[in-house]
């Protein structure tokens, strides 16, 4: 996915072959482009990677199978110098540490100012022969300049 703010372009992904997030940015246009850097290290089976830029500040959010539970969880990773280098990854979702239920393909809004806005599929249960479709819901969570 790319991301387009003045002269600065960023192209983030997910890396199916190494399950992590990576990212690179061109300060001219995209004339020329800086080394690929590591949004996240680990592999994390990252899906559905979406990226936005609003005031210098880039966020890329994706969804992923975090932790011990074994579903998907939206995480994020924000960048203060135009994608050159990355915060510590978090999770946005916030009961996701502790439900069982698939949190999918978030998508990614900006105000143009300094609010950043996602979106995501939330599956509350996990679909099981008793429950289909399973129950759902959008849910919403919001980055504020530097209080991401």
């Amino acid at each position: 996915v790319i991301a387009i703010a003045n002269t600065s372009v960023v192209a983030a992904w997910s890396c199916q072959l190494r399950g992590n997030i990576e990212a690179r940015v061109s300060l001219d246009k995209g004339l020329t482009w800086q080394p690929v850097v590591l949004v996240t290290a680990t592999n994390t089976s990252a899906a559905n990677t979406h990226v936005s830029w609003t005031n210098g500040y880039l966020l890329v959010v994706w969804d992923t199978v975090y932790d011990v539970m074994g579903d998907r969880d939206i995480m994020f990773a924000l960048s203060k110098d135009n994608g050159l280098t990355w915060a510590e990854v978090n999770r946005l979702n916030p009961h996701g540490a502790m439900d069982a239920g698939d949190d999918t393909h978030p998508i990614l809004a900006s105000d143009g100012n300094s609010t950043l806005v996602v979106a995501w599929q939330a599956h509350l249960t996990r679909l099981n022969s008793s429950t289909y479709p399973p129950p759902s819901d959008i849910r919403l969570g919001s980055c504020v300049g530097s209080y991401c």
